[in-house]
């Protein structure tokens, strides 16, 4: 599997380059950083992977959370600059 840039996602790695002492499922693989707070650079990576134009999904295998999770702290930033720029 290869992102929209040409470059192999953290799965492929996983299924092209397999170690018998790592075994993960897809699902884990994918969602490594699932339910764990947002670090400072977490939240870098997700507003420059969109300024970028970057897939949603894109974004979410590159940050190994599910996709779900991605949108709504989309949502959850812009509602929050919505607010700042009400002020």
């Amino acid at each position: 599997m290869k992102t929209r840039s040409g470059h192999p996602t953290f799965l492929s790695w996983q299924i092209d380059c397999p170690n018998e002492e790592t075994v993960m499922t897809e699902d884990r693989a994918l969602n490594w950083n699932e339910d764990k707070s947002w670090s400072e650079m977490d939240l870098f990576d997700l507003q420059n992977n969109m300024a970028r134009g970057d897939l949603v999904e894109e974004t979410a295998d590159f940050l190994m959370r599910r996709t779900d999770e991605v949108r709504d702290k989309i949502r959850e930033l812009r509602a929050n600059a919505r607010k700042k720029s009400h002020r």
